[in-house]
């Protein structure tokens, strides 16, 4: 900074003396000095951004290193007639190829049945659905759709198999009937379903499928906003569904209602992360699958977990004893 105030003092010095010895007229002079500004505003800068430079080398250094690392076979394979049947040998993965954020899970998650994933803030189960969904594939292990590996199935296959409802849903500035087709042209039929599976009717009785949500749905309540990604996913009708804690943001009595409604879908392998414990809703999963530390450390039923009394009936006093009145 104070080297461009140094130069644009000396050009106006050498500006006056020009002007003063008739060499340069006065507009001539203002034309230069303007333009000497947008010459000095980035040299004065390059102070901040050779630093930044230098640091931004070494990050695109290490992610060059980390990518020549990961092995990404020609994904060619299509799922045909998939049942919804998803198997995980010796499953592992790590973001930074040094701390396993997945270590070797073994399970099987059986077509048509609902299981609850839950666990410890950072205990792998968000990871864990990303490596469901195809969003990650450099993993270790095996995890197959129907005996076909996950790395080898093409993309657009996965898409049109799983759908993924995740904690962030967004919501465009257009109609109820829009945000659930994303604008696309579907059967009436599909989206009468789609909108009655996702407890979606009352809005529509309300409102109509025309109603503006609004920007990101600020018209629209957290339950209403949540139906309609279910909605979404819906129209697909994929064979999976996943839910990554997609009731984290609202009262316990429209989450109940919403992880019925999910839970009532029929065809479908139903696979949620909740931290929200509540015993009602609990009950309802075929299965739970209690994650600690990136591996599964038990599964069962609600009943049998809590017999057991390890790993999940701690967590679950705990989070009763954090939601209970003080």
């Amino acid at each position: 900074m104070t080297l461009s105030y140094i130069t644009l003092f000396s050009v106006y010095i050498l500006s006056g003396y020009f002007v003063m010895s008739g060499e340069l007229t006065f507009g001539s002079v203002m034309i230069f000095v303007q333009l000497s500004s947008y010459i000095l505003e980035p040299i004065s800068e390059l102070g901040t951004l050779l630093p930044n430079r230098k640091a931004a080398k070494s990050i695109m250094e290490k992610d060059e290193k980390l990518l020549s690392t990961i092995h990404s076979p020609e994904k060619t394979q299509h799922l045909k007639d998939f049942t919804g049947r998803i198997n995980l040998q010796n499953l592992t993965f790590s973001y930074d190829m040094v701390n396993d954020s997945i270590k070797n899970i073994n399970y099987t998650f059986e077509q048509n049945k609902s299981y609850g994933i839950v666990g410890g803030s950072g205990s792998g189960k968000s990871t864990l659905l990303k490596l469901l969904a195809g969003y990650l594939s450099n993993y270790q292990g095996k995890l197959t759709l129907d005996h076909l590996e996950m790395k080898e199935i093409c993309n657009d296959s996965i898409f049109h198999n799983i759908s993924f409802i995740e904690q962030e849903i967004f919501i465009f500035d257009s109609s109820i009937k829009n945000n659930i087709t994303l604008f696309s042209d579907v059967p009436e039929s599909q989206l009468h379903n789609a909108i009655q599976q996702s407890g979606l009717e009352k809005l529509v009785e309300e409102k109509g499928l025309d109603y503006i949500c609004g920007e990101n749905g600020n018209q629209l309540s957290g339950g209403e906003r949540q139906r309609i990604s279910i909605a979404r996913a819906l129209l697909k009708e994929g064979k999976v569904l996943l839910i990554d804690e997609g009731t984290s943001a609202i009262d316990q009595k429209t989450s109940i209602e919403i992880e019925q409604e999910i839970l009532n879908i029929e065809n479908t392998t139903k696979i949620t992360v909740t931290h929200k414990l509540i015993e009602q809703a609990l009950r309802k999963y075929d299965e739970i699958l209690v994650m600690q530390n990136g591996e599964v450390v038990e599964t069962g039923t609600f009943e049998q977990l809590m017999n057991n009394k390890n790993q999940f009936f701690h967590l679950y006093q705990s989070t009763e004893a954090e939601m209970a009145p003080h």
